[in-house]
This record gives structure tokens, sequence and C-alpha cells, in this order.
């Protein structure tokens, strides 16, 4: 935690933080489709969400990688922490949220969390041993060991053992996908089609500083979770993009997905110097 906190406190120290990419290092034509998703608690919604000119100061926690569902193959190493911690402390210092210092007491505690997440699907072979055989007129019905389980609540009734994880990152957790059901919605068809396939993510959860320091309490005011599709990326590709696109919704109510196509943004490297952005970097 030492290490972390002085890590992200020196890209704060500095004056003025310059983005600059290789020379070498192109934007990738082929857009993401990301969506971003913030969910408010009651307490969240009392708060005013900051701006450059009257900001607000958080002390960051970093859970860092974390990998869910179904292992995928060929993953590359994860990029390394210090440089998702510099990405994220620019991109939020432009909207107004500032790592708290020396003489700056914070009022958010932000944890911090990225990887992947993948559906774990159940054993659905007809040839496996727990395979229930239930008899109806006129005929045998066969239903598989996971399915009669299912039936009796013994195992969830979504298509993965981690079904309702996948429909949390991508909808959320207030976002009540029934009326859609009733009529064709594209918007509903592509966030449940989204939550059926391995995903990157992004994830950033705030909680009220005092109450956590002082009466070891957790008072979460909003998560944010912003995700794409895996397949064709790699992590270390998509997440400058994730970032940039999720941090203008902090502490925002989304009321639900919000997809967009976006190009993938270089990470590049921080130096100290004077703000200068690259044509066709993200503003």
């Amino acid at each position: 935690m030492r290490s972390l906190t002085r890590s992200i406190l020196a890209v704060s120290a500095l004056l003025t933080v310059r983005m600059a990419y290789a020379d070498d290092t192109t934007v990738d034509s082929n857009p993401l489709r990301v969506d971003v998703v913030v969910d408010m608690t009651d307490a969240g919604k009392t708060l005013t969400p900051p701006t450059p000119e009257h900001p607000i100061y958080y002390y960051p926690v970093v859970k860092g990688y974390v990998a869910g569902g179904a292992v995928q193959g060929n993953e590359k190493t994860p990029p390394p922490v210090a440089l998702v911690e510099r990405m994220a402390a620019v991109s939020l210092a432009k909207e107004g949220y500032l790592l708290a210092g020396k003489t700056t007491r914070p009022t958010l505690l932000l944890m911090f969390s990225w990887g992947y997440k993948a559906p774990e699907m159940l054993n659905d072979d007809n040839d496996n041993p727990m395979t229930t055989r239930l008899l109806s007129s006129p005929g045998t019905v066969v239903m598989s060991g996971a399915e009669a389980a299912a039936m009796e609540g013994l195992l969830p009734t979504h298509s993965s053992v981690n079904g309702h994880e996948m429909e949390e990152l991508v909808m959320g957790t207030k976002f009540d996908p029934t009326p859609f059901h009733q009529y064709p919605n594209p918007r509903q068809d592509l966030a449940e089609s989204a939550a059926r396939a391995p995903r990157y993510y992004f994830m950033v959860s705030a909680l009220d500083f005092k109450s956590a320091v002082e009466q070891k309490k957790f008072v979460v005011l909003w998560t944010a979770r912003i995700s794409t599709e895996l397949a064709g990326h790699t992590l270390d590709q998509v997440l400058p993009t994730l970032i940039a696109d999720g941090t203008p919704a902090f502490g925002r109510d989304t009321n639900g997905p919000h997809f967009s196509e976006d190009p993938i943004i270089p990470a590049g490297r921080v130096t100290a110097g004077t703000p200068v952005w690259k044509p066709n970097a993200r503003q």
C-alpha cells in the first residue's frame, strides 16, 4: 500500500503532465465497442460530481489484475500496475478527481481493479452420470443433471455458473431487463449478447473515506464498470480506451448500460513537461 501510494502521489505531485506517444505507435483503426455502466447508491446521489474547478480528493486502493470465470488461453502478461495507476490518475484528474496529498484530506476511497471475466458454462452433457430422466406422458423427457439441479434450486438458472456476475458486469446491479423482454429492444439484445462472451474490464468503486477510517464502516457511493469484448484484443491494448471512456461517467448514474464505438488509444508513456496532446489522441 505504501509503495502504491508513493507511486501515485509522485504522479500527482507533478506540476504538469505530458502524454507522449512513441513515434511508431498508431491508433488502431478497428473501434472497440465499450460498455459503461455506473450504479449510484442513495448516499452517492447526495454528492455533486467534481469538476476541474471544484475538485474532490481521493485515496486509492488498488486490487489490480483479477481474472474471473473460465480460464482464457494465450493471455499476455497483464500491464504493469504502475502504468495502469498513472493512466487512471491522469484521466481522473481531468474530471476533477485528484489524489490526496499532505495538505489535502481525501473524501473518497477509490478501489480499482481490472482484468477479464468469462462465462463458465455448466456441464450440460446428457452422458453425465448425474443425468436425470423425468417420466411424463406420453414419453420420457431427458434432462441433464445440471438442469435438474437448477430446477430444484441447487444451481443457478443461468446458462453459466457465473451468469449473474457477467450480467452485472454489463448491465450493473440496478438495471431491470424484464420490461424490455415484452418488446424488441436493440439495447437489451446487445447487453444480453455481451454478457454471454468473455470481456475485459476496468472497475472502480467509490466509498466514503471518513466512514471507512473513523467508523470502520464501508459506505459505497457508486460503482463503475467499463468493459469490452475480449476476442481479438489484449488487455494492455484496451485499458487506455476503457479508462478514458469511463472516467467522465464516474459519480453519475447511467441508469443501465451505455455502449459506444471508440478507437483504441495507445498507452504511451507519461513524463513531466508542458501539457501537449498529439493529434488523434482522445481529449
